[in-house]
């Protein structure tokens, strides 16, 4: 992770916001941050799923992209034993 990686931001944010919690002298103050803590620990699940999702795409993409490829090959393979 580098600071650039939205993840690596989110689990700064996280950790500053438990620290603010922790630190906060009203249960008010606390309440606020740990509701906000679980929205962005939302928001890292849902980035989460997003990147399982996109996992999967590129998963599936390189084996049509395999697939295709031995089709290819068979396909030159026919072509040269028939030109033959």
């Amino acid at each position: 992770m580098t600071n650039d990686d939205p993840e690596y931001a989110l689990h700064n944010k996280i950790a500053s916001l438990y620290i603010q919690a922790h630190n906060a002298p009203n249960n008010l103050k606390e309440t606020e941050i740990r509701h906000h803590i679980e929205l962005l620990e939302q928001k890292q699940k849902d980035i989460d799923a997003e990147v399982s999702q996109a996992q999967l795409k590129l998963n599936e993409a390189q084996a049509l992209s395999k697939d295709n490829a031995d089709q290819v090959k068979q396909l030159r393979r026919k072509l040269l034993k028939d030109s033959v």
